[in-house]
């Protein structure tokens, strides 16, 4: 009985402390904390609207090929300037990477070197250059020399064909040729 005892005197003990605590935290609740029905002249004015920043649009997919790709060279002259140009449909985040195709791919002689469906291995490709898509324009030079019937010299790299693929934060576009040579079988290095 008096263990009962005890504890009835331990939970009545405990809910006094508690009742006297929440009377206490009550007693100090300040004007601003209390709600009134109203209207003041701080409770009606608006706060001007905070400026957020505008997100960065997220690619929804790889971009598209560039379009009007296309390659010039004056080969007439010793230090050979070269254009490699296009177009690009979505510029925003994309890159276009020129590639120099290092190896003819065309199966028979008179074919282009390098055709939309030619599958080109990774050893035959050297990337040249990285470029945003919004400058529409990429150009190097190179000293003419015997360079075998290729298309063009990219510092000490020989090149039969220019590729060009559109590359952003989601994917790459499928290359598109800028500049071939067509396979000749009789002509020599």
């Amino acid at each position: 009985m008096r263990d009962t005892n005890s504890r009835r005197i331990v939970v009545l003990l405990g809910t006094v402390l508690l009742l006297t605590g929440c009377s206490a935290s009550s007693a100090t609740l300040t004007p601003a904390a209390t709600t009134s029905t109203s209207p003041t002249a701080a409770s009606t004015a608006t706060a001007p609207p905070t400026a957020r920043p505008t997100p960065k649009p997220t690619p929804t997919g790889p971009p598209a090929a560039p379009t009007e790709a296309r390659y010039h060279d004056d080969q007439t002259i010793a230090q050979v300037p070269v254009t490699v140009s296009w177009h690009e449909v979505s510029s925003d985040g994309v890159s276009i990477w020129v590639y120099g195709v290092t190896k003819c791919l065309a199966s028979t002689d008179n074919a282009d070197c390098v055709s939309a469906t030619t599958k080109i291995p990774a050893s035959a490709l050297s990337l040249f250059r990285q470029v945003p898509a919004t400058e529409g324009t990429t150009t190097w030079t190179w000293t003419g020399m015997n360079i075998g019937g290729a298309l063009g010299v990219y510092d000490s790299v020989t090149y039969d064909a220019i590729i060009l693929v559109a590359v952003n934060e989601a994917g790459r576009s499928p290359f598109v040729v800028a500049g071939t040579i067509k396979r000749c079988d009789y002509c020599t290095s």
